[in-house]
Protein backbone atom coordinates (compact mmCIF):
# COMPACT_ATOMS: atom_id res chain seq x y z
CA UNK A 1 0.00 0.00 0.00
CA UNK A 2 3.23 2.22 0.92
CA UNK A 3 4.56 1.49 -2.33
CA UNK A 4 1.65 2.47 -4.13
CA UNK A 5 1.36 5.59 -2.52
CA UNK A 6 4.85 6.40 -3.26
CA UNK A 7 4.73 5.17 -7.20
CA UNK A 8 1.54 7.77 -7.53
CA UNK A 9 3.98 10.75 -5.83
CA UNK A 10 1.46 11.04 -3.25
CA UNK A 11 3.04 12.63 -0.12
CA UNK A 12 2.92 10.22 3.00
CA UNK A 13 2.18 13.11 5.46
CA UNK A 14 -1.77 13.92 5.78
CA UNK A 15 -3.06 16.64 4.17
CA UNK A 16 -4.74 18.03 7.51
CA UNK A 17 -1.52 19.42 8.78
CA UNK A 18 0.09 16.93 11.08
CA UNK A 19 3.20 15.83 11.37
CA UNK A 20 6.56 17.24 10.71
CA UNK A 21 8.37 19.33 12.58
CA UNK A 22 5.78 22.40 13.56
CA UNK A 23 6.62 25.44 15.82
CA UNK A 24 5.69 25.02 19.32
CA UNK A 25 5.66 21.04 19.32
CA UNK A 26 7.30 18.43 21.85
CA UNK A 27 6.57 17.78 25.03
CA UNK A 28 5.70 20.52 27.64
CA UNK A 29 7.44 20.42 31.35
CA UNK A 30 5.23 19.12 33.77
CA UNK A 31 3.66 21.56 36.51
CA UNK A 32 4.47 25.34 35.69
CA UNK A 33 5.20 25.95 32.83
CA UNK A 34 9.59 26.21 31.95
CA UNK A 35 10.51 29.77 33.20
CA UNK A 36 14.54 29.10 32.78
CA UNK A 37 16.57 28.75 29.50
CA UNK A 38 17.71 25.70 28.48
CA UNK A 39 20.69 26.99 26.88
CA UNK A 40 24.22 26.03 28.51
CA UNK A 41 24.88 28.17 31.22
CA UNK A 42 27.99 30.22 31.69
CA UNK A 43 31.37 28.82 32.48
CA UNK A 44 32.60 29.03 36.55
CA UNK A 45 35.62 29.75 37.81
CA UNK A 46 35.36 29.38 41.24
CA UNK A 47 36.37 32.46 42.02
CA UNK A 48 32.93 34.26 41.35
CA UNK A 49 29.78 33.72 43.82
CA UNK A 50 27.04 32.99 42.43
CA UNK A 51 22.97 33.54 43.38
CA UNK A 52 20.45 30.40 42.79
CA UNK A 53 16.63 30.84 42.87
CA UNK A 54 14.72 27.39 43.25
CA UNK A 55 10.44 28.16 42.82
CA UNK A 56 7.91 25.08 43.66
CA UNK A 57 5.54 23.67 42.00
CA UNK A 58 2.15 25.29 42.34
CA UNK A 59 -0.02 23.55 45.12
CA UNK A 60 3.11 23.02 47.55
CA UNK A 61 2.33 24.33 50.93
CA UNK A 62 4.38 27.82 51.83
CA UNK A 63 8.37 27.33 52.20
CA UNK A 64 8.29 29.55 55.21
CA UNK A 65 5.61 27.42 56.73
CA UNK A 66 7.69 24.34 56.39
CA UNK A 67 10.57 26.23 57.68
CA UNK A 68 11.62 23.66 59.76
CA UNK A 69 12.19 20.96 57.31
CA UNK A 70 13.47 23.15 54.67
CA UNK A 71 16.29 24.66 56.86
CA UNK A 72 17.67 21.52 58.41
CA UNK A 73 17.84 20.20 54.31
CA UNK A 74 19.75 23.23 53.77
CA UNK A 75 21.76 23.11 56.29
CA UNK A 76 22.42 19.36 55.99
CA UNK A 77 23.92 19.80 51.98
CA UNK A 78 25.28 23.36 52.21
CA UNK A 79 28.97 21.74 52.10
CA UNK A 80 29.78 19.61 49.21
CA UNK A 81 32.65 19.00 47.34
CA UNK A 82 33.81 21.64 45.44
CA UNK A 83 30.46 23.72 46.67
CA UNK A 84 29.13 25.25 49.33
CA UNK A 85 25.91 27.28 50.76
CA UNK A 86 26.79 30.50 52.33
CA UNK A 87 23.24 32.46 52.62
CA UNK A 88 19.92 31.49 52.09
CA UNK A 89 16.14 33.00 52.19
CA UNK A 90 13.58 31.01 52.33
CA UNK A 91 10.42 32.33 50.94
CA UNK A 92 6.65 30.91 50.33
CA UNK A 93 7.03 29.50 47.20
CA UNK A 94 10.79 30.09 46.24
CA UNK A 95 14.05 30.06 47.61
CA UNK A 96 17.11 32.54 47.51
CA UNK A 97 20.42 31.14 47.73
CA UNK A 98 24.26 32.83 47.74
CA UNK A 99 26.55 29.94 46.72
CA UNK A 100 30.21 29.06 46.00
CA UNK A 101 31.18 26.66 43.30
CA UNK A 102 34.58 25.46 41.70
CA UNK A 103 33.63 25.35 38.17
CA UNK A 104 29.84 24.39 36.42
CA UNK A 105 29.75 20.68 36.81
CA UNK A 106 30.11 21.15 40.86
CA UNK A 107 27.48 23.93 40.85
CA UNK A 108 25.21 21.62 39.05
CA UNK A 109 25.81 18.44 41.03
CA UNK A 110 25.61 20.85 44.27
CA UNK A 111 22.10 21.94 43.32
CA UNK A 112 20.78 19.24 42.44
CA UNK A 113 22.01 17.67 45.65
CA UNK A 114 20.00 20.83 47.45
CA UNK A 115 16.92 20.65 45.49
CA UNK A 116 16.93 16.95 45.87
CA UNK A 117 17.17 16.99 50.08
CA UNK A 118 14.51 20.04 49.75
CA UNK A 119 11.83 17.90 47.80
CA UNK A 120 12.38 14.50 50.18
CA UNK A 121 11.91 16.78 53.53
CA UNK A 122 8.68 18.40 51.91
CA UNK A 123 7.37 15.22 50.86
CA UNK A 124 7.67 13.85 53.96
CA UNK A 125 5.93 17.10 55.58
CA UNK A 126 3.39 16.50 52.83
CA UNK A 127 3.01 13.01 54.04
CA UNK A 128 3.74 11.76 50.72
CA UNK A 129 6.17 9.26 49.42
CA UNK A 130 7.88 10.86 46.39
CA UNK A 131 6.78 14.12 44.45
CA UNK A 132 7.81 16.68 41.89
CA UNK A 133 8.30 19.88 44.65
CA UNK A 134 10.13 22.07 42.06
CA UNK A 135 8.87 24.00 38.86
CA UNK A 136 11.73 24.22 36.89
CA UNK A 137 15.70 24.11 37.19
CA UNK A 138 17.14 26.63 39.24
CA UNK A 139 18.17 30.09 37.95
CA UNK A 140 21.08 31.56 38.39
CA UNK A 141 23.43 34.35 38.14
CA UNK A 142 26.84 34.80 38.69
CA UNK A 143 28.11 37.44 41.34
CA UNK A 144 31.52 39.16 39.48
CA UNK A 145 32.01 42.16 41.59
CA UNK A 146 32.02 43.57 44.93
CA UNK A 147 28.75 45.44 43.81
CA UNK A 148 27.04 42.54 42.75
CA UNK A 149 27.56 40.58 46.00
CA UNK A 150 26.45 43.43 48.18
CA UNK A 151 23.52 43.88 45.84
CA UNK A 152 22.80 39.86 46.35
CA UNK A 153 23.27 39.69 49.81
CA UNK A 154 21.22 42.83 50.60
CA UNK A 155 18.23 41.76 48.32
CA UNK A 156 18.37 37.69 49.58
CA UNK A 157 18.15 39.06 53.69
CA UNK A 158 15.42 41.76 52.88
CA UNK A 159 13.43 39.64 50.46
CA UNK A 160 10.81 38.90 52.87
CA UNK A 161 9.94 42.67 53.16
CA UNK A 162 10.02 43.40 49.86
CA UNK A 163 7.44 40.68 49.21
CA UNK A 164 5.48 42.35 52.13
CA UNK A 165 5.58 45.75 51.15
CA UNK A 166 4.37 44.60 47.54
CA UNK A 167 1.23 42.96 49.52
CA UNK A 168 0.59 46.30 51.38
CA UNK A 169 2.25 44.92 54.28
CA UNK A 170 4.90 47.43 55.88
CA UNK A 171 6.84 45.84 58.39
CA UNK A 172 8.83 47.28 61.32
CA UNK A 173 12.03 49.13 61.06
CA UNK A 174 14.15 46.37 63.03
CA UNK A 175 12.44 42.98 61.56
CA UNK A 176 15.08 40.87 60.57
CA UNK A 177 13.65 37.71 58.78
CA UNK A 178 14.34 34.63 60.68
CA UNK A 179 13.90 32.15 57.83
CA UNK A 180 17.03 33.37 56.44
CA UNK A 181 20.67 34.38 57.05
CA UNK A 182 19.83 37.62 58.38
CA UNK A 183 20.78 37.44 61.78
CA UNK A 184 23.70 35.22 61.38
CA UNK A 185 25.11 38.00 58.86
CA UNK A 186 24.24 40.25 61.69
CA UNK A 187 26.52 38.63 64.14
CA UNK A 188 23.44 37.93 66.27
CA UNK A 189 23.62 34.02 66.17
CA UNK A 190 26.57 32.12 64.74
CA UNK A 191 26.20 30.63 61.42
CA UNK A 192 25.41 27.18 60.32
CA UNK A 193 26.72 27.34 57.20
CA UNK A 194 30.28 27.07 55.96
CA UNK A 195 32.45 29.80 56.09
CA UNK A 196 32.62 31.83 52.69
CA UNK A 197 36.21 31.33 50.95
CA UNK A 198 35.58 33.62 48.04
CA UNK A 199 36.98 36.88 48.72
CA UNK A 200 33.48 38.77 47.49
CA UNK A 201 31.60 37.08 50.03
CA UNK A 202 34.70 37.06 52.79
CA UNK A 203 34.83 40.76 52.84
CA UNK A 204 35.18 42.14 49.18
CA UNK A 205 31.12 42.76 49.22
CA UNK A 206 31.74 45.63 51.74
CA UNK A 207 34.36 47.60 49.42
CA UNK A 208 30.78 48.62 48.01
CA UNK A 209 29.41 49.97 50.84
CA UNK A 210 27.85 48.84 53.99
CA UNK A 211 24.64 46.24 54.28
CA UNK A 212 21.50 47.40 56.51
CA UNK A 213 20.13 44.40 58.38
CA UNK A 214 17.20 45.89 60.75
CA UNK A 215 18.41 48.08 62.72
CA UNK A 216 22.11 47.25 62.58
CA UNK A 217 24.55 48.63 59.99
CA UNK A 218 27.13 45.30 58.79
CA UNK A 219 30.49 46.74 57.02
Amino acid sequence: MISGLMQRGLPLRERNGWGGRRKGAGRKPKGAGSLVSRTARPVLNGRHPVHATLRVLPGIPSLRVLNGCVRRALIAGASQPGFQLIHFSIQGNHLHLIVEANDTRALSRGMQCLAMRIARAVNEAMSRKRGKVFSDRYHHHVLSSPSEARAAISYLIDNFRKHMAEAGRWLGQGFIDPHSTARSFAGLEESPLPTPRSFFLSRGWSLAGPIQVGRILVR
